[in-house]
This record gives C-alpha cells, sequence and structure tokens, in this order.
C-alpha cells in the first residue's frame, strides 16, 4: 500500500513496536535517515550530506578541480573520511515484500542517493521479518 516501515538499529523481533512507519521523501524517510543518531552521538548521514556541500562549494569557487578529483573526494565522503578524520557510517537494509511496487524500491534507491549513503543492501524479507510486520499489524 505504498507504506515504508523502518526500524533504527537491529530488530527486535518480540517487540513489534521497534517498527515504525513513515512517509515517502524529505519529510518522511530521508528527515529520518538525515536525523538518525548513532550509539557514539554522531549523525553520519548529515555529516556526510554536509561534507558533500562543502565539496561542491570548493568544486565552485575552484574550477580548476578535475571531475576526477572531485568523484575521488566524493567516495571519501561516502565511505566516512572527511577532512581526513574517519567517522561512523550507516549500511541501510533494504527489504521489499512481495506485494511491494517496482517505484517503491526505485524511490528507497533515490533516496540512498540523494542522502549520499555509501553502503546499502537489498536484502530478502526473513520469516522473523514476515512475523513482525504481522504482530505489529503490517499487511504484507
Amino acid at each position: 500500500d505504498n507504506q515504508i516501515y523502518y526500524v533504527e538499529g537491529m530488530p527486535k523481533y518480540d517487540d513489534p513496536t521497534c517498527l515504525k512507519k513513515t512517509t515517502w521523501g524529505k519529510d518522511g524517510i530521508r528527515k529520518v535517515l538525515i536525523g538518525h543518531v548513532t550509539e557514539d552521538g554522531t549523525q553520519p548521514i548529515l555529516d556526510v550530506m554536509t561534507a558533500k556541500a562543502k565539496l561542491d562549494q570548493k568544486k565552485h569557487e575552484n574550477p580548476n578541480m578535475s571531475q576526477a578529483e572531485y568523484d575521488e573526494e566524493l567516495k571519501k565522503i561516502k565511505n566516512g573520511e572527511i577532512n581526513g578524520q574517519k567517522i561512523s557510517t550507516m549500511t541501510i537494509i533494504i527489504k521489499a515484500t512481495d506485494n511491494s511496487k517496482y517505484v517503491n524500491m526505485t524511490d528507497a534507491l533515490d533516496e540512498m542517493q540523494i542522502c549520499y549513503v555509501g553502503k546499502y543492501v537489498i536484502d530478502k524479507i526473513s520469516d522473523q521479518d514476515k512475523k513482525l510486520l504481522e504482530e505489529a499489524g503490517v499487511k504484507e
């Protein structure tokens, strides 16, 4: 039904309240990703997006920067290297139900690009995931 649910951290399969619902787009899942705070108190997506904006400004101010140099810097940022420092990063696991629409998977992948997520995987829904969805009252 064009819905998106997420779990922050590891799923607690015995607690259906760990499953949260949001919307698509900038005020939904993107806001969740940007606002996510890790155990060490950092906001990796926000940090990466901020570093990417600074890189864009640097490219704008330095027209001699080659595309290869820009791409190399962006790769470092996506991998969690900002100003020579290693920051915490997130790995996003995307799981679609059998009834999901293709456009929803495309939208999820678009959000990975928009937020400059360096690590994400597409995985199958496990039996535990299905049970969690069912217990949370989510129609699969």
